[in-house]
């Protein structure tokens, strides 16, 4: 099945983006003041989680949002996996990697001041076929 809305909108381009810079630029302040070590390794490693969930929840959104009743239930069942995966992913991260639980958290902590940011500096977009009404 092909959708052909748009997939990503100005917006959530920009939240990818700020996302990334947010990640980057927690990364290069834990490195100058925590150095290489397992607290950058977890703000790295759960930033990169946030953003593949970001790009999961705008793919899942835009089928949703043209699916049947029949096949929005299969994407309402595939977003519940998505959710144990990520938690799956997260805890197999946490046990396994050299990864710090705080740094994970300022990873995964990211996504809601990049939101706010892309949200706030997002231009307002005019309509693109502006009606007139005759009284």
């Amino acid at each position: 099945m092909s959708v052909s809305i748009e997939t990503r909108s100005p917006l959530l381009r920009a939240v990818t983006r700020a996302l990334l810079g947010f990640v980057a630029i927690a990364a290069v302040t834990t490195h100058l003041f925590a150095g290489f070590g397992p607290f950058l390794y977890g703000v790295l490693v759960a930033g990169l989680l946030q953003v593949a969930n970001l790009a999961a929840l705008t793919w899942f959104a835009a089928r949703l949002a043209m699916a049947a009743p029949r096949g929005a239930m299969s994407y309402a069942a595939l977003f519940i996996i998505k959710i144990g995966a990520l938690i799956a992913v997260a805890l197999w991260a946490l046990i396994n990697l050299p990864v710090d639980p705080f740094g994970f958290m300022v990873g995964v902590a990211m996504l809601i001041p990049a939101a706010l940011y892309a949200t706030v500096t997002q231009p307002l977009s005019t309509p693109s076929n502006p009606v007139e009404v005759e009284a």
